[in-house]
């Protein structure tokens, strides 16, 4: 009789480890749902580039950057120390750019360049170097556009244009200061 309720202790002690063991992998196992954070990052590239193509393969813009951080709770990412390239349908040299900080809204439509921002085109054919220095500029990948509301001032060989504002079509090559623009123009001798 003593053998069988030893047994029957055995057995009862088995089922009763078996479920314990059996509800501690179960809550291993189980999937936890993660909670995306405003204020974290979901992950970060250091020193990138990545370069964006029109519908025919040929070189739109190419964006580089110190860092990016990713945030999944707008699907944004926010750029250090950011330089990017626009291209142009044109043959002239493309549009070097480079800012403080920037961000690339969700989808990668508008991409936004913060703090001191310099746009620098070279020198080709007739045509001196240009340069453009601003603040806070927005660049259109879909249009290849770009816009400011703030102080610009536009450098073209010995010729100097202030304003306030710009809209630029970088496939036309079409640059234009919106308000409250001067300037001074030194004729080339020829």
């Amino acid at each position: 009789m003593k053998a069988k309720l030893i047994g029957i202790l055995f057995l009862a002690a088995g089922i009763a480890f078996s479920i314990w063991l059996n509800e501690v992998i179960e809550q291993k196992s189980r999937f936890v749902e993660q909670v995306h954070s405003k204020s974290l990052p979901d992950y970060y590239i250091k020193e990138f580039v990545v370069q964006g193509t029109d519908e025919g393969g040929n070189p739109k813009f190419q964006l580089s950057a110190k860092l990016m951080n990713h945030y999944a709770s707008d699907d944004h990412a926010d750029l250090i120390e950011p330089q990017m390239k626009f291209y142009t349908r044109h043959d002239g040299p493309e549009w070097k750019v480079r800012s403080q900080t920037g961000r690339i809204d969700s989808g990668g439509n508008n991409i936004s360049l913060y703090g001191e921002v310099t746009l620098f085109r070279d020198a080709f054919g007739n045509k001196p170097p240009v340069s453009i220095v601003t603040r806070d500029i927005h660049f259109s990948p879909k249009t290849n556009t770009i816009h400011t509301e703030n102080f610009v001032e536009y450098t073209t060989g010995q010729n100097k244009i202030l304003g306030e504002g710009l809209k630029a079509n970088l496939n036309k090559s079409n640059i234009k200061l919106l308000n409250k623009t001067k300037g001074r123009y030194v004729p080339s001798k020829q």
